[in-house]
């Protein structure tokens, strides 16, 4: 006969292994659960981070491209200035003609530039022109300072040319220069040629249109640039600030020459990016909350149905048995052949020996309570009949 007595006590309770069983588990699968949250939030975020920085910097990298661009296309005019016959022979005779086919108010505004500048080879100042927005001017006079104190770009090799940003009173300004040779490129070289274009509003509204960015620029405080003489080593530096929640600024520092800042851009990006992370944090964090709680569940349940309620009722039905002295019950084995099942096994055999030993020894018992009954009436008996004889 199988025993299964209802439960008593309380379902769980620190004093017994099925509690505590349940507790630990618990509690290691919750820290566990709350540590791969924060790993898997952590390494999210630093890669939104990384991902949004990436993003930006290519577009200030684009930025910084579409500078050199501007700056390449005056020196692509001053290229082909320089290397022409009749800038050669111009060096060589000053004839007017040129200067009024050449250098007019039109054809400056044609080639998109502000400043024209002949240097002849002894570094003076040949033949200039220069204009802005409102009509010819001279030419500034911390150019003409620089030219005199040779701390322009004056290289005169045959194949050798410079370009940059000057920082100057007006404002920034893209200088390319190229010495003037021949159409085919020889020489000897009758002077330099240095053209300009103005670093204003109207360039940044240039890059602004042709990479679709909100860009914003500063020129930063003018500096005494004929105070040293070195060549640019780094074009720029660039920054990163996160502005808000929803707005990213990369900041781009932009050097002339001289290796000394002159232009500050931002770059003022929505955070996209960021945005789109921070809602995928929250969808994989609520994911990761329900995926782990769900096991937690299925693993305590699994615990209690498979191995702690078998063991609770394992102890309670051999408690009960022992209490009864009642060892013709047996414990139910299950179907499952488990390690439970078989110490229920090994439990009913030992039970079995019990019983069969319980009933061996009332079996004696009763056979010598039959003997001692017998004996007993055998004595009566004859002390019946001893009385029976001394009458």
């Amino acid at each position: 006969m199988s025993y299964s007595p209802t439960q008593k006590g309380k379902f769980v309770s620190y004093n017994n292994i099925r509690g505590r069983t349940l507790i630990v588990v618990l509690v290691m699968l919750t820290c566990l659960t709350l540590f791969l949250i924060y790993n898997v939030k952590t390494i999210l975020h630093q890669g939104i981070a990384q991902l949004e920085n990436q993003y930006i910097n290519e577009h200030m990298e684009r930025v910084q491209h579409e500078i050199d661009n501007q700056i390449n296309n005056v020196q692509v005019i001053v290229d082909d200035w320089a290397l022409w016959d009749d800038s050669y022979k111009f060096m060589e005779d000053r004839n007017k003609e040129y200067i009024d086919a050449n250098l007019t108010h039109i054809c400056l505004n044609n080639l998109d530039i502000n400043l024209i500048m002949f240097v002849d080879p002894s570094g003076e100042n040949f033949c200039s022109k220069y204009i802005d927005s409102e009509g010819e001017k001279k030419v500034p006079d911390d150019l003409i300072q620089l030219l005199q104190e040779k701390k322009l770009p004056n290289k005169t090799d045959t194949n050798s040319w410079q370009n940059g940003i000057l920082n100057l009173q007006e404002g920034p300004m893209i200088i390319a220069s190229r010495p003037i040779l021949k159409s085919n490129s020889e020489g000897p070289a009758h002077g330099l040629l240095i053209m300009g274009r103005l670093f204003d509003e109207e360039v940044i509204k240039d890059i602004r249109d042709k990479l679709e960015l909100d860009i914003t620029m500063q020129y930063l405080e003018f500096q005494d640039l004929a105070s040293t003489n070195n060549l640019i080593a780094e074009k720029n530096q660039e920054n990163i600030e996160i502005l808000s929640a929803s707005k990213i600024a990369g900041r781009i520092i932009r050097k002339d020459v001289y290796d000394q800042p002159v232009i500050s851009m931002d770059i003022i990006m929505n955070r996209d990016i960021n945005n789109i992370g921070q809602k995928t944090s929250k969808s994989l964090t609520l994911f990761l909350i329900v995926g782990c709680l769900l096991f937690i569940a299925f693993l305590l349940v699994f615990l209690e149905k498979q191995v702690l309620s078998k063991l609770y009722k394992l102890s309670i039905n051999i408690k009960r048995i022992g209490d009864d002295s009642d060892f013709s019950k047996r414990l139910d084995q299950g179907k499952q052949n488990d390690e439970i099942s078989v110490v229920s096994m090994e439990v009913n055999s030992m039970l079995d020996k019990l019983y069969t030993s319980q009933n061996e020894l009332k079996k004696t018992k009763d056979e010598l309570e039959i003997r001692v009954l017998e004996r007993t009436m055998e004595l009566i008996k004859k002390n019946t009949d001893l009385e029976k004889e001394i009458k």
